[in-house]
């Protein structure tokens, strides 16, 4: 039943999916191009292959190229693997490191690595703040970027960070480039799972990490957008002031 979407792999169909992709669902190029390729191809139990599938059926119905019963029908037999636990937290020296072979690389792939420990958002938000940094807002030495958008099933509502945001021209691949040339650097992906460690050790609740992080707030009460932005505007002064005293200056 899962090869039967294959046939519905032409061009067109795939073109249009890689644009929902990108363009309804947030997801990245890089991730966007490489679920295209795994649905141009036979359907394997990895979870790559998986995600594509899924999201190919569910893109499909949307369209009315096939009936909501068979995407269903397709659902239920594909299931995404879980995963085991990734439990590595990078260490503060690890992040220096990197942080020093960013610098040498290129001043942008460094910027865009100190905004993601200054933040801990992901990539993809990073880089949509540099293409407009007009929109920054730098406060008593505090920075907050209004994002308010959707990615996928993630919402982000608000990039924190200390060094103020410029206009820079870089996409993924320069930063994967950067990754493949430093086996030794630390991806931004760990860099996110540090800033949150370090924010729960220095007793920031659990939500408040959710919310800076872009993570939807698990109850009822947090789920409040302006009186959780007020609370994490506070409480990220606690990381902000941890991370002055470790910092590699500019």
């Amino acid at each position: 039943m899962v090869a039967n979407l294959r046939q519905y792999a032409s061009d067109g169909n795939i073109k249009a999916f890689y644009e929902w992709l990108t363009g309804e669902r947030k997801i990245s190029e890089k991730t966007a191009k490489e679920y295209v390729s795994s649905v141009s191809k036979p359907y394997r139990e990895t979870r790559n292959s998986q995600k594509a599938y899924r999201l190919f059926a569910k893109f499909l119905a949307l369209r009315g190229i096939i009936s909501d019963d068979f995407a269903e029908k397709i659902l239920k037999v594909v299931k995404v693997k879980k995963t085991n636990a990734d439990l590595y937290i990078p260490t503060i020296d690890e992040i220096k490191k990197t942080l020093s072979l960013a610098k040498e690389y290129s001043e942008n792939v460094y910027f865009v690595y100190r905004i993601a420990l200054e933040s801990g958002a992901r990539l993809s938000e990073i880089l949509r703040v540099l293409k407009e940094p007009e929109k920054d807002v730098c406060d008593n030495s505090i920075c907050y970027y209004p994002l308010a958008w959707q990615r996928g099933y993630k919402g982000v509502f608000y990039v924190f960070h200390l060094t103020p945001l410029r206009r820079i021209d870089i996409t993924q691949w320069a930063i994967s480039d950067f990754e493949r040339r430093h086996k030794d650097a630390i991806t931004i992906k760990y860099v996110r799972k540090f800033v949150a460690s370090k924010m729960a050790e220095l007793g920031i609740n659990f939500d408040v990490i959710d919310f800076i992080q872009g993570r939807k707030p698990s109850r009822v009460l947090t789920q409040h957008y302006v009186s959780m932005f007020a609370i994490a505007k506070e409480q990220y002064k606690k990381y902000a002031e941890w991370l002055k005293s470790v910092y590699i200056p500019i």
